[in-house]
């Protein structure tokens, strides 16, 4: 819960809001196009292409969906490349072509 005052009484009693605040604590933490989560049975995963141009499943814990991105708390670490498109094609061990998006980039 958050007190904040209203004078332009924009915000209406007992209506809900989503509101986005930073911490002054802040943290780094990857972020994936939500296109690039996958979910079965055991949770939500990602793709992640080792140095060898192998795909990998990694299983993730994940945070905020920001602007059609989702932020990665756990399982993955800054810089690893994850499989964003033809994912109906991977699966784990197989060999895969990496490209680069660039960061902000929400293509097809």
């Amino acid at each position: 819960r958050a007190r904040f005052d209203n004078p332009d009484g924009l915000l209406v009693p007992m209506t809900h809001v989503m509101v986005l605040a930073r911490s002054a604590d802040t943290q780094t933490a990857p972020r994936v196009p939500a296109r690039a989560v996958m979910t079965d049975q055991e949770g939500e995963f990602v793709y992640v292409v080792t140095d060898e141009s192998i795909a990998e499943q990694r299983r993730v814990v994940l945070g905020a969906d920001l602007e059609g991105f989702r932020i990665v708390e756990e399982g993955l670490t800054p810089g690893e490349k994850v499989v964003v498109r033809g994912l109906q094609r991977v699966r784990p061990g197989t060999e895969v072509e990496a490209t680069t998006e660039p960061t902000g980039s929400q293509g097809n």
